[in-house]
């Protein structure tokens, strides 16, 4: 694990770029080409941009609570796995790109590994009660507030879609660009030979469980680009020169499968769902099909 000293060392003023930041306290610190001041609001550092402020969302406890017993399943049963077989069991540096809770990072550092979390804020009211709160940061994924080279991995699942948001499932003119910076970041960050990984549901598919009320998936259309597909994903990654490989990562042990289920009808539909969404996203001639729900696209730096 970082201490103190080695975590200030690890900042990057996120207004002009300098790499550069002076410790002024525990709770201060001073871009040395700037000079804005960044602080810590509640334990955790805040390095959202200029201007913006943390993005703090009134969510009911149940639902929260619900969050957090999804993405726990899914450490523990998906990316752990994932970065055992890319790492052996090596404790590498993590960074959580939209942490939420938190509850990923805490989980990560329970289990010996660095883990680091930024997000705007929407559930930070989670943080106080993470005993690793230090480690997650206010800070937009456009505009990483870490120097280059620093993770081994860098991870976001269902983030990248409400980049460029505009509406409801909508997005803006400048969407594309935006996403573009959104992956460039992960990629800046990461180490030679590090792992980036991107999930989102799949814009090819039918239909949207996850933009939509319990229960009652919204249609999804493919020429709405508010969903990507894995070609999409390949597409933002082609200019860049320093990927070495990408692949399309199974979701076995991704999903709980516990909120669209909670019914004694829809659960006699559970175990084909579940064979269904983790045997054949990883087959290669499935992943880029109207068939599959969700996309998991691992990328590696050279």
């Amino acid at each position: 694990m970082h201490n103190s000293k080695e975590l200030f060392s690890m900042f990057k003023c996120v207004d002009c770029g300098c790499d550069f930041v002076e410790k002024l306290s525990e709770t201060r610190v001073k871009c040395e080409k700037c000079g804005r001041i960044f602080k810590k609001e509640d334990g955790s550092w805040n390095f959202l941009p200029c201007g913006e402020v943390p993005l703090r969302v009134s969510i009911e406890e149940k639902w929260l609570a619900h969050e957090d017993r999804g993405v726990s399943f899914r450490v523990a049963n998906w990316l752990i796995p994932l970065i055992k077989r890319n790492f052996g069991e090596k404790k590498v540096t993590i960074l959580s790109v939209g942490c939420g809770t938190g509850i990923d990072v805490q989980m990560l550092n329970n289990e010996g590994y660095d883990a680091y979390g930024i997000d705007i804020g929407t559930r930070a009211s989670r943080w106080q009660r993470n005993p690793w709160r230090e480690k997650i940061l206010f800070a937009r994924g456009e505009v990483l507030p870490f120097i280059d080279g620093v993770f081994d991995v860098v991870y976001s699942w269902g983030v990248i879609e409400h980049v460029g948001q505009k509406g409801a499932r909508s997005v803006g003119d400048e969407y594309l660009k935006q996403r573009e910076n959104f992956l460039t970041e992960q990629v800046r960050v990461l180490k030679k030979g590090g792992i980036g990984i991107v999930t989102c549901p799949n814009r090819w598919f039918p239909f949207d469980p996850f933009h939509a009320r319990p229960g009652r998936p919204a249609l999804n259309f493919p020429w709405n680009r508010f969903l990507l597909s894995v070609g999409d994903v390949k597409r933002l990654l082609r200019s860049r020169d320093d990927i070495a490989q990408w692949q399309v990562v199974s979701l076995k042990g991704y999903f709980i499968f516990e909120r669209s289920f909670d019914t004694a009808l829809k659960k006699l539909f559970k175990p084909v769902i579940k064979i269904y969404t983790e045997q054949l996203t990883g087959n290669p001639f499935f992943h880029r099909s109207f068939l599959n729900p969700h996309i998991a696209v691992l990328f590696r730096k050279k």
